[in-house]
């Protein structure tokens, strides 16, 4: 399941911008994860996140890291944005997924509780 794109990602550190609380609306979780050091160490942290749970479909690009089957859940994608709007890097977790808003959550507080340990 592979549905997340740039222009998603994009919709996605907008949206995640506009709220200071998780969101949960049709299929997505979205919550900050606060602001790093820079791109390059969001990037690095974001990848490592990822891998502590999805360690073989993880895919880092420039500012978006995407990950696919999350815990081996083919319902459940997600993607850390690492957003720079000419200020501090903040760093915002999506996870996607077309059923089971409660697993969706979790999978999003469990991503949210690994990037806090790294």
């Amino acid at each position: 399941m592979r549905f997340l794109t740039k222009t998603i990602a994009a919709a996605a550190a907008l949206a995640g911008a506009a709220v200071a609380a998780p969101a949960n609306a049709e299929g997505w979780s979205i919550s900050n994860l606060g602001t790093t050091r820079g791109v390059d160490a969001c990037m690095q942290q974001a990848e490592w996140t990822f891998r502590q749970v999805s360690p073989a479909e993880v895919s880092p690009g420039n500012w978006v890291t995407y990950a696919y089957d999350l815990n081996g859940r083919p319902d459940h994608d997600g993607i850390i944005i690492c957003a720079d709007a000419d200020g501090p890097i903040v760093a915002i977790v999506v996870v996607f997924g077309l059923s089971d808003v409660d697993g969706r959550k979790a999978m999003r507080d469990q991503l949210k509780q690994i990037w806090r340990t790294y």
